[in-house]
């Protein structure tokens, strides 16, 4: 359970912000996106009573999309950083720090 939970924050949270920090993304990426977030869910609850009542036949499927489901993250991070133009949003760069005073100077 404790997998299934961290797979919903997870799948939740990834999918939420590639919609909104990618800009260029092709209209049909994006409404598969959009698509795949109900999806997503209703396939987590379904493995959920799966688990609890322990329906092999249920495991095994919710491990076959897991696996699918790592392999479309690791699809979208290459996509990601090959084509650095288009999803120059999603790139993480370094907070800017506040300018320090010199030591010397008093005030």
């Amino acid at each position: 359970m404790c997998a299934l939970k961290f797979d919903a924050f997870f799948c939740a949270g990834f999918t939420l912000q590639f919609l909104v920090l990618v800009d260029g993304s092709p209209v049909a990426e994006k409404i598969i996106t959009i698509v795949a977030m109900p999806v997503t869910l209703v396939v987590l609850v379904l493995a959920a009573v799966a688990v609890r009542q322990e329906v092999r036949a249920g495991v095994y499927a919710w491990l076959a999309v897991l696996v699918a489901g790592m392999a479309y993250f690791l699809f979208k991070l290459v996509r990601i950083y090959q084509e650095s133009s288009r999803y120059e949003t999603a790139k993480s760069k370094p907070a800017p720090s506040p300018a320090r005073p010199p030591r010397n100077a008093r005030g």
